[in-house]
């Protein structure tokens, strides 16, 4: 803000500003703050302009009504002296605004506003004793248009006090002085008034002096406010990358030597320990996933895909998906789709099976042994769909049906023995509110509760059938043998070793390691192998920049590459995309995806 290409120093103002805001960045440009003496001069030329058309519009309206009284000579001679004044305030408004401002030209520009604006309220206030010996009784209009003109000079020259002081006084005490010299009585009478007048109208320069001020005061306080949030946005940004990393990295081993030992000959007492720490651990990544959900909505640094979605096929895929974990619990899940004819909407089908999964897993997990879980779907009024979860569970008070809502709030989690951080619920609703919907509960306690979605259904042309639509439930695939040179780049040993572990049961696989960018990029030029797996975070040569050497060297260009890394920010994936990656698994990644993904390089797409 300010001035219009000027360049501005941090004022005084300003300073004052940060002492009252603690800790101001100091890198910011001062051209973000307002100060007093620049916006209120700025504020005055601005207004020249129009201030100008009004003095010319009241000189010609006094030189029309006095035409015939004053000489021609005497009248012309105060109107030209007026009009030239005018034309070069005019001219000094283009330089002002053509001029690069500073402190040092500051004085010089409202000097000259000072000189220019009294001198025209001097040619005005000399006017009465111009004219007076030759109005008689048809001076009272010329007394109407002196005040008119301090009137208007008011709108214009009250953000400055002493010029606006200096303008009244040239203009009105030439005034005043006549009336008291030349009608006793009367022209007391007036004087007195115009003098009221006077005092009046130099309050309400003061005034709106001290109201711009404040705002500007105001102003200043909220570019701190605003430059404060978006440091501490910025800051949480780097720490949600950080810990994104640091969590994902460890738990990539934990869960990929789980699956592993699933898979070994475990007597059952140490299999059972071992499918807790699996469960442990996916709990684990669903949490970091949550939050990190959470930060992008915050954000508003996450995209919506919206596509045509078979509302019954989304609800029967939910169904199926928890279908294990109703088991595990002895829960029942039904799905009821019997309607007259299939519903299709416009929505982000992973957002909306998102907020189901979630809702869904709560019924079941918080629902009693024998209970029944049912999923229902419904058209709403104004082409709205509503999707509910109902389960047999013991209820919610009311009182804390909102509070459920709340990131990081659960309900009696202390008698509990359900893994959870509260943060489900919050994801929900804010996932829901992105894609302009809301979401809500109706609970008896002891008898059930009812959580339900209601979206806008999009376009009403999507009725075709979506029979090609990809699940997100894959089957399994059995893979006997992969036949690829693959080189892996990535400095963590655990790691190495966890995908040499995966990779063993393929004789036909060529894998060769990598512990740093320099060596793996040296490695894909000596081997040219059919695939290049690639961590970001690397000593002498990071993720990127080999990434950038790999597709600018002919030689290279064409391998496949796919980034293997545990940031799973939006960001980071489009970024690399651009960069000529051709996926991206985010860590941990489940073992037989990833084995499933490089039993056929054509598969190659971005997980996560």
């Amino acid at each position: 803000m300010g001035y219009n290409n000027v360049p501005m120093q941090p004022p005084d103002l300003v300073q004052k500003t940060q002492q009252n805001n603690s800790q101001v960045d100091s890198n910011q440009p001062a051209a973000a703050y307002l100060e007093i003496g620049f916006e209120s001069l700025k504020f005055v030329y601005v207004s020249v302009p129009r201030a100008l058309i009004l003095v010319t519009l009241l000189s010609t309206l006094l030189v029309a009504l006095l035409w015939q009284q004053v000489p021609t000579d005497v009248l012309l001679g105060w109107w030209i002296c007026i009009t030239i004044i005018s034309a070069v305030r005019i001219k000094l408004t283009r330089q002002f605004f053509q001029q690069k401002l500073s402190q040092r030209s500051l004085r010089y520009w409202q000097a000259s506003l000072c000189f220019w604006s009294t001198l025209s309220a001097l040619i005005w206030g000399l006017s009465v004793w111009l004219f007076s010996p030759f109005a008689g009784d048809e001076f009272l209009p010329v007394i109407m248009i002196m005040l008119a003109s301090v009137c208007g000079a008011t709108a214009t020259l009250s953000v400055l006090p002493r010029l606006f002081l200096a303008y009244s006084c040239a203009t009105l005490l030439p005034l005043v002085t006549w009336l008291f010299l030349t009608e006793p009585v009367q022209g007391t009478a007036l004087g007195v008034i115009v003098l009221f007048y006077f005092l009046f109208v130099n309050t309400v320069s003061r005034l709106t002096r001290n109201a711009l001020q404040r705002s500007i005061e105001l102003s200043n306080e909220l570019v701190v406010a605003k430059e404060q949030a978006e440091k501490a946005n910025r800051a949480k940004s780097v720490f949600l990358s950080s810990m994104n990393h640091e969590l994902r990295t460890p738990l990539t081993a934990i869960l990929g030597f789980s699956e592993l030992l699933q898979r070994a000959d475990l007597n059952s007492h140490n299999l059972e320990r071992v499918n807790h720490i699996k469960k442990a651990s996916e709990h684990l990544r669903g949490m970091i996933d949550d939050i990190l959900d959470i930060s992008r909505v915050e954000a508003g640094s996450f995209e919506l895909n919206y596509d045509s979605v078979s509302i019954a096929g989304l609800i029967t895929d939910v169904g199926e998906m928890l279908a294990p974990l109703a088991r595990d619990h002895r829960v029942e899940i039904q799905v009821d789709i019997s309607w007259s004819k299939p519903i299709f909407g416009y929505l982000d089908e992973k957002k909306l099976k998102q907020i189901m999964l979630n809702l869904t897993s709560n019924a079941i997990k918080y629902n009693q042994p024998g209970g029944k879980v049912t999923l229902t779907g419904s058209l709403e009024p104004s082409d709205r769909l509503k999707l509910a979860i109902t389960d047999t569970g013991t209820g919610i008070d009311a009182d804390n049906l909102e509070l459920i809502f709340q990131p990081f709030e659960r309900l009696d989690s202390a008698r509990s023995d359900i893994i959870g951080a509260g943060i489900g619920l919050s994801l929900c609703r804010q996932l829901a509110t992105a894609m302009g919907g809301t979401i809500g509960v109706t609970s008896i306690a002891g008898e059930g509760s009812t959580f339900w979605v209601e979206l806008p259904l999009g376009s009403t042309e999507l009725t075709k059938s979506n029979n090609n639509r990809e699940t997100l439930v894959d089957s399994p695939v059995e893979v006997t043998d992969i036949d690829l040179t693959i080189i892996y780049i990535e400095d963590n040993l655990i790691t190495q070793q966890l995908l040499s572990e995966i990779l063993a049961p393929f004789p036909n696989l060529k894998l060769i390691m990598a512990a740093d960018g320099e060596t793996g990029y040296q490695a894909a030029l000596e081997h040219v192998p059919d695939l290049v797996l690639l961590d970001l975070d690397l000593p002498v040569l990071s993720g990127r920049e080999v990434l950038t050497r790999l597709r600018e060297n002919p030689t290279t260009a064409k391998i496949k590459v796919v980034i293997v890394s545990a940031s799973a920010m939006s960001t980071d994936i489009d970024e690399l995309k651009a960069l000529g990656s051709d996926g991206y698994i985010t860590k941990p990644f489940d073992n037989q995806r990833l084995i499933e993904l490089l039993s056929n390089s054509t598969r190659l797409k971005t997980l996560s």
